[in-house]
């Protein structure tokens, strides 16, 4: 079932234009509607300035999307190449209209195609 108040608050707020978010002076990030992996990801400042952005561009072709910048949180993990830090994202994945995975992302402040990536199934 549809509930705005459980969207209001686990989501970021998201626009199809970037005018709410500028207006209201927050950062945002524009992202393509069908990307992946943080190709054609740009971050703007509050005042509209792009201060990121990821090196692909594959993806300019499609709609974007606005959404408000969170800074994705940092931590120390352990790789074949010993400890290093990372930000790190946590996606969820539904699967039949079924809660079915988390994906664990950890890498450059854009998560890119060489992040880290721990995925979890969650057994039915």
């Amino acid at each position: 079932m549809f509930d705005r108040n459980k969207i209001e608050a686990y989501f970021l707020p998201s626009y199809l234009e970037p005018d709410q978010l500028a207006t209201a002076g927050k950062k945002f990030v524009k992202k393509p509607v069908f990307g992946r992996e943080g190709n054609t990801v740009e971050i703007y400042g509050s005042n509209g300035t792009k201060i990121m952005e990821d090196a692909g561009k594959d993806y300019t072709n499609y709609p974007s999307l606005y959404q408000e910048f969170v800074e994705l949180p940092v931590r120390e993990f352990q790789s074949l190449k010993g400890r290093q830090l990372g930000h790190y994202i946590i996606g969820s994945f539904l699967l039949n209209g079924r809660a079915g995975a988390l994906g664990i992302r950890i890498g450059n402040a854009i998560t890119d195609n060489l992040s880290y990536f721990l995925p979890v199934g969650i057994g039915h």
